[in-house]
């Protein structure tokens, strides 16, 4: 029982007693090991009282640190009792929903085909978690990287495209340009940054007012709203090729190039990266 670990149980727990209970150990035991800490560290890091374990600002960043050094001891720990030459385990990665339908998941299948004894645990959301908070391997972005501590490789691009259902185009008929699209009744996508900076890029959107047009933050339900005609949107292709095909949906722009978009696959920097994390990584840059 390592201390890191039993920092980390304690503060995901919110007490020694439960901590105690999940390590088989004494309530005891686990606050005379986190006094010794707290007196190497010669820092207070939880807030005690008769009823309550509160996590001062010192233990929350300390927190962080140790929950991925906790995971790099456990998977070295693991790898070394497992020496086979097959990675195993599983893989914890995020990404918004918008990439749910995308070349990502083919490749993802190809891996998990390559890799039978690694499982992967998608979490997706718009939200950009902290992947250590969360303790997550990797992330696919299409944000840019801010963070110097993260690395992003770019893994695939993605082509929007301005389309809209047929009954819409009955109805408002083919933009003869893009200055008059923007005059159109709009679905807008704004879950992200990197939408909402692409939508005024195009000429004749600088100025585009949100408040006139409908928002969502799901392109599930930007795809279902548009499908519908309540108005004409700009989507990703992959997420509507059928409808495309099909006739269903309208492609508003023929003749129109609009730029691709970058997808990026974030990890954190480690010094040590377990093999199931490293062959996940490989994987994914063959496929550039």
């Amino acid at each position: 029982m390592n201390t890191y670990h039993t920092f980390v149980m304690v503060v995901k727990l919110g007490s020694f007693s439960a901590a105690a209970k999940k390590l088989h150990r004494s309530p005891s035991s686990i606050s005379k090991k986190i006094s010794l800490l707290e007196q190497k560290l010669n820092v207070q890091l939880f807030d005690r009282t008769t009823r309550t374990l509160a996590v001062t600002e010192a233990g929350r960043l300390y927190y962080q640190r140790c929950l991925d050094i906790s995971s790099r001891i456990s998977d070295a720990e693991n790898e070394l009792k497992n020496l086979s030459d097959k990675p195993c385990g599983s893989i914890k990665i995020t990404w918004p929903n918008a990439i749910s339908t995308s070349n990502i998941v083919d490749i993802l299948r190809a891996f998990t085909q390559a890799y039978p004894n690694i499982k992967v645990d998608i979490t997706v959301t718009n939200d950009l978690v902290n992947l250590i908070d969360e303790n997550i391997d990797f992330a696919f972005r299409m944000d840019k990287l801010t963070d110097s501590s993260m690395i992003a490789i770019e893994i695939l691009r993605v082509t929007p495209v301005f389309c809209a259902s047929a009954e819409f185009v009955k109805k408002y008929g083919i933009p003869p340009n893009i200055h008059d699209l923007a005059k159109m009744p709009l679905l807008l996508l704004n879950h992200s940054t990197a939408v909402q900076k692409f939508w005024k890029s195009l000429p004749g959107f600088k100025n585009l007012s949100t408040e006139d047009h409908h928002k969502v933050n799901d392109i599930n339900a930007l795809y279902s709203m548009v499908t519908k005609g309540i108005g004409a949107t700009l989507i990703f292709r992959h997420t509507v090729e059928e409808n495309l095909e099909n006739g269903s949906l309208i492609d508003l722009m023929p003749d129109y190039a609009l730029p691709d978009l970058p997808v990026y696959l974030v990890f954190n920097k480690l010094n040590y990266m377990p093999k199931k994390m490293r062959v996940f990584l490989d994987f994914f840059k063959q496929e550039i």
